[in-house]
């Protein structure tokens, strides 16, 4: 663009007046297209890097979730399911109560990974 206006000059300076303001209007509307283009690109790689954040947010959570969700797997299979008494019953589900204590966010999550297990 820096050339196109150095070149603009050299020519307004050959032209006559009638076509100056010709050139000089085309010059001007030729750099607010320039610009506009420029501030569009500049919106869309804000709005890239922002999705990217998101993203990279949504793996460090999907992580998260995904290593709590093997532990709870391993904690469940130290579970013994065979009641002996109605106090290993209450401790059982106690047990079932604490390592199932997901939002419904880690559940969705949850979820989501199941199935893309499945795939």
């Amino acid at each position: 663009m820096d050339l196109l206006n150095e070149r603009g000059q050299e020519v307004l300076r050959l032209a006559d007046i009638n076509n100056k303001k010709a050139i000089e209007s085309q010059f001007s509307e030729i750099n607010l297209q320039w610009r506009e283009l420029v501030s569009g690109l500049e919106g869309r790689r804000d709005a890239l890097e922002a999705l990217s954040r998101h993203w990279e947010d949504l793996e460090a959570q999907w992580a998260l979730i995904e290593s709590r969700l093997i532990a709870t797997e391993e904690k469940s299979k130290l579970i013994d399911t065979v009641v002996r008494s109605k106090q290993h019953l209450h401790d059982t589900v106690k047990v079932l109560e604490v390592s199932n204590n997901f939002s419904n966010t880690d559940k969705i999550i949850i979820c989501l990974l199941k199935k893309s297990r499945a795939i």
